[in-house]
């Protein structure tokens, strides 16, 4: 079995909108690309239609090329995309009341 056929996970989806909504703030994608695309990502039921959604958009920061923070272009590697969001979430519940 492919990677193509795998289904993905909620969290997988949420993942890739979280990686597109970085874009749109960044000005990687307009408005219409961001609601066209996080619509499209809600619908994926495999990872290769998660994956097309971001095969453009940077993985990291410019100049991260570490394997562990940095998928190569064009792969959704969920696992990763997982820890992101996680790390996200923990900054967000240690900000300042």
């Amino acid at each position: 079995m492919t990677d193509q056929s795998i289904r993905a996970s909620d969290q997988e989806r949420e993942s890739v909108v979280d990686v597109l909504r970085d874009a749109f703030t960044e000005g990687r994608l307009t408005f219409d690309e961001f609601e066209e695309r996080t619509a499209a990502a809600y619908g994926a039921k495999t990872w290769a239609e998660l994956r097309v959604l971001t095969a453009d958009l940077p993985a990291g920061p410019p100049g991260v090329t570490s394997a562990t923070t940095a998928p190569l272009p064009g792969r959704f590697l969920p696992s990763l995309a997982r820890s992101a969001s996680s790390r996200s979430l923990a900054l967000v519940s240690m900000s300042p009341r």
